[in-house]
């Protein structure tokens, strides 16, 4: 323990001396004559290794799309027809009371009426005979599932296609 106080004691002081150091050489009459320290060349390049560092919004489109797609794709019968990734914005419009969210043991909370999509899927499936809303819930309980994301049946959110059913879910990403 007496170590440990010692090194943090021996850390801290060589610090304050590099700092009084630095002051006492910045305001050197010398070096004020010249004009001075100048950090905004540091700042600089502080500021775009920085910006360098950060995630590319495009980078991680394009890798949540690639998730998104092998979730919906591992779906028996289901096809996707479109995908828009960010959601396009809609108007305020009623929406249908059929959302799914994953993981039901975590305690996820629902999706707020007023919270905008993330990701906008239209998705075709055979026609099960079944009616649509049971046919769509049992299809966004399996998309959610594969993909993380809440699902939604969109506002008027499904269509008959001859031997397939086209359903338009919007999604919602919980990261």
């Amino acid at each position: 323990m007496l170590f440990y106080v010692g090194a943090l004691t021996k850390s801290w002081d060589d610090f304050t001396t590099a700092v009084t150091q630095y002051k006492e050489a910045v305001s050197d009459p010398a070096i004020q004559k010249q004009g001075g320290v100048d950090t905004n060349f540091l700042n600089l390049m502080n500021a775009r290794r920085m910006y360098m560092d950060e995630p590319r919004r495009q980078t991680i489109l394009a890798e949540k799309a690639a998730t998104i797609v092998r979730g919906v794709g591992a779906v028996q019968g289901v096809r996707i027809v479109e995908i828009k990734l960010p959601a396009p914005s809609i108007g305020a419009q009623a929406q249908v009371g059929v959302a799914v969210t994953p993981d039901a043991q975590k305690q996820r909370q629902r999706i707020a009426p007023d919270r905008a999509p993330d990701v906008w899927l239209s998705i075709s499936v055979p026609n099960s005979g079944d009616n649509a809303m049971n046919q769509a819930k049992e299809v966004m309980t399996r998309i959610a599932g594969n993909t993380g994301m809440s699902v939604r049946l969109a506002h008027q959110g499904w269509r008959d296609d001859q031997a397939a059913r086209v359903f338009q879910l919007e999604g919602f990403i919980h990261d």
